[in-house]
């Protein structure tokens, strides 16, 4: 039963990385389940997943959202 709730609580990415480790590991237990999860998602991998630093997006005055967007691109 929990392994039912964990699949309905998964999402998108998760869920992918879910359903090829039920492939690879078919006799898992919960816990090794869990622990792998948590090891999969838990840190960024590369350096380039993480937060580096956080900027201040500030709108000019009498500019439009749309002007703002492509400054920023």
């Amino acid at each position: 039963m929990k392994k039912l709730q964990l699949v309905i609580a998964l999402k998108y990415h998760t869920l992918m990385w879910y359903i090829k480790y039920c492939t690879d590991n078919p006799m898992a237990s919960l816990v090794d389940t869990q622990t792998d999860l948590d090891n999969e998602f838990s840190r960024p991998k590369f350096e380039t997943h993480s937060v580096v630093g956080l900027k201040e997006i500030v709108m000019r005055i009498n500019e439009t959202p749309w002007e703002m967007d492509q400054r920023l691109k």
